[in-house]
């Protein structure tokens, strides 16, 4: 019975025991595996970390996978045939190839290059497929027209000291591109150098995201590993008609960007989308692949099924690049008392100013609502007006007198009160001065 890599729960530890192989993935092809690779998806699914499995425990990670065929139900592949195994859900969805022998559907699957061996191909393994559909398409953009991306000008890499990133770095390089490699690892100047890296420059200078929407334009085209902030600010730094091939989202998923470098400088944004690449692209993709890869400058170790595990944790903290810090916590007891907050003051609820009430301008003892901008302090006394009485009135001292306007001294207006109404006048006229003087009050007939 084969041996295989289990994981039994999400979070839990990898177990390295025998499966029987009727209970082996569905697919129509049988392959025996002789070797398989670490990315980055595979050492988050060991350490249980992130929801990279979403098929049913027990399961067997790995997304990629190189070996010979066993046995096949499909017309493309035959016993004996030398197979690569990336993609349509290996390791995430299915079980994948952590396993000594397994079950690949026949679209998961491609031929092995004449030129490539199953070690040397799972040192480039998804990551390399990746980096190398990201530059065939910056290759195959129609800015670059004919010229090659050497007469392009500066191309920068995101990430550039992972995994993808660094297959992305070599093969810019040797199509003559002038790289610029962006990361965060000083320890990795060298590395990227050795390469084929131009020039190196810190991530946090792209991080944080634009200050603009569009600003100086500084790159010929870019291969972003990141995204987030990062791709963000390369979206406004790209020259006219420029692209970017974007595959990555170690900074984050979330892209807060403007339409203006898209409409304004004619950028393109390319998802290179290496899970369900076609074949025809695939084979392409393998092909230069045999013929390139840096087996010489390219770092790798290998170790058995059973340490996987160990392989994974030490290798996870390099491959995050934007892992967060843990969070000092302070208890609650070690915060200083803050002073009690004053109560809130709630004003006075008033009638808007120009309905507000004007003192002693009309009916009551206060006045009446008028259409006003300013009232005095304190209210003043009702103005009474002389009013015009005709003939006599009975009972009433000075009867007899003749026909003319009496009444009670009024007190004169003031001049910062405008002109006063007569009141109860509805319309009549305002007495003379006269007859505002006039003698004490002889008729009482008001009406």
């Amino acid at each position: 019975m084969p041996l295989a890599l289990f994981l039994d729960e999400r979070g839990g530890a990898p177990q390295l025991r025998h499966a029987d192989e009727e209970s082996l993935a569905e697919g129509e092809v049988r392959v025996a595996v002789s070797h398989s690779g670490l990315n980055y998806k595979d050492a988050l699914a060991v350490a249980g970390e992130g929801k990279i499995i979403r098929g049913a425990f027990p399961f067997v990670p790995g997304i990629d996978l190189a070996g010979e065929v066993i046995e096949s139900h499909a017309d493309a592949f035959a016993e004996g045939d030398r197979v690569i195994g990336t993609g349509w859900g290996l390791g995430e969805t299915r079980p994948g190839g952590y396993a000594e022998r397994q079950r690949v559907p026949a679209s998961a699957l491609m031929q092995m290059p004449e030129a490539l061996d199953a070690r040397r191909a799972m040192i480039a393994g998804t990551a390399g497929f990746t980096a190398t559909l990201a530059v065939m398409a910056l290759e195959e953009h129609d800015f670059y027209g004919d010229a090659s991306l050497a007469d392009a000008g500066e191309i920068i890499v995101t990430g550039a000291s992972g995994a993808a990133g660094s297959f992305a770095v070599a093969l810019l390089a040797e199509a003559g591109a002038e790289v610029v490699a962006a990361t965060g690892s000083e320890g990795a100047h060298d590395y990227l150098r050795n390469l084929g890296a131009a020039r190196i420059i810190s991530r946090e200078a792209l991080s944080g995201g634009p200050e603009r929407p569009m600003q100086s334009a500084r790159w010929a085209g870019a291969v972003d590993a990141v995204g987030a902030g990062t791709l963000a600010t390369l979206i406004s730094e790209m020259e006219r008609h420029a692209a970017i091939a974007s595959f990555g989202n170690a900074g984050g998923h979330e892209l807060q960007a403007t339409v203006f470098p898209f409409i304004l400088r004619g950028v393109s944004l390319l998802g290179i989308d290496s899970n369900e690449c076609p074949g025809a692209r695939r084979r392409a993709a393998w092909e230069r692949l045999a013929g390139f890869l840096p087996s010489d400058r390219m770092t790798d170790r290998v170790v058995g099924l059973g340490d996987i595990g160990a392989a994974g944790a030490r290798a996870l903290p390099s491959l995050t690049l934007f892992r967060r810090a843990p969070r000092a916590v302070t208890p609650p007891a070690a915060f200083p008392a803050l002073p009690a907050a004053p109560p809130r003051q709630r004003s006075r609820w008033r009638w808007p100013r120009r309905w507000r009430r004007r003192a002693g301008s009309g009916r009551g003892p206060q006045g009446s609502w008028q259409n006003q901008t300013a009232f005095p302090e304190t209210p003043t006394r009702r103005r009474f007006r002389a009013r015009p009485c005709a003939g006599r009135a009975p009972g009433v001292a000075g009867a007899g007198l003749p026909s003319a306007t009496v009444g009670r001294p009024a007190r004169p207006g003031r001049r910062s009160e405008g002109p006063a109404r007569a009141f109860p006048s509805r319309g009549r006229s305002r007495p003379s001065g006269s007859a505002r003087t006039a003698a004490p009050l002889a008729c009482s007939a008001w009406r």
